[in-house]
């Protein structure tokens, strides 16, 4: 991140193009540790999953308002802070299960559900909280869903269940290729915003900033 704040050249090669097939690499590394009993085991726990869910879009929105309010911060930073907490949780939350030898099939799962949870969440919590409507792409969050997490991940469950002695040949590399791969998403994501002009507060933030009731 500091060097594509300070240096942005350096990750200007990676373009947007080339992200999804980077978070699907990430997801690969992960798929080759599954199989599906993994998931049916998730499975026989629902709660937990519902749980999650509820943490998503209850907890961190109301907390970030909450936040918001309490340290004072401006109308638009309070949306913009509200928003960032009304969507799903991404690959990275998977990738820090991954390394640090967690419940790699319920991280997942639950990043699946609440990806596509966001279709319908996120517009409901900015209406609720904001007072606005954010439109979010629905067949584009489905495909994505299945380009960067099913896909890859049933990849690599078939490449376990059919290459065992290949798989425990690289799974050493995999966490490592995971960091790399991270790091180079986060250096090019820094370098564009750093080389981004400042823009205009949003309609959302400008429509929030005139409901100040709260």
């Amino acid at each position: 991140a500091l060097v594509g704040l300070r240096k942005p050249e350096v990750f200007l090669c990676i373009s947007t193009k080339y992200f999804t097939a980077m978070i699907g690499l990430l997801m690969l590394c992960m798929g080759i540790t599954l199989s599906v009993d993994d998931f049916k085991r998730v499975l026989t726990r629902p709660a937990i999953t519902f749980f999650a869910f509820l943490g998503c879009y209850g907890m961190l929105p109301f907390l970030a308002l909450l936040i918001a309010k309490f340290v004072g911060l401006t109308p638009a930073l309070t949306a913009g802070l509200v928003l960032l907490s009304a969507i799903n949780g991404a690959q990275a939350s998977n990738l820090c299960n991954f390394i640090a030898k967690g419940d790699v099939a319920l991280s997942v799962l639950m990043t699946t559900f609440q990806t596509v949870g966001a279709i319908v969440m996120t517009p409901l919590l900015a209406k609720i909280l904001l007072g606005t409507v954010v439109p979010v792409n629905a067949p584009a969050v489905a495909l994505s869903t299945a380009q960067v997490v099913l896909v890859p991940i049933s990849t690599g469950m078939l490449v376990n269940a059919n290459f065992p002695s290949f798989v425990e040949s690289i799974l050493p590399f995999s966490p490592v290729i995971g960091v790399l791969v991270t790091c180079l998403l986060v250096g090019s994501a820094v370098s564009r915003a750093s080389r981004t002009p400042r823009l205009e507060p949003s309609v959302c933030c400008r429509r929030f900033a005139r409901r100040r009731s709260w």
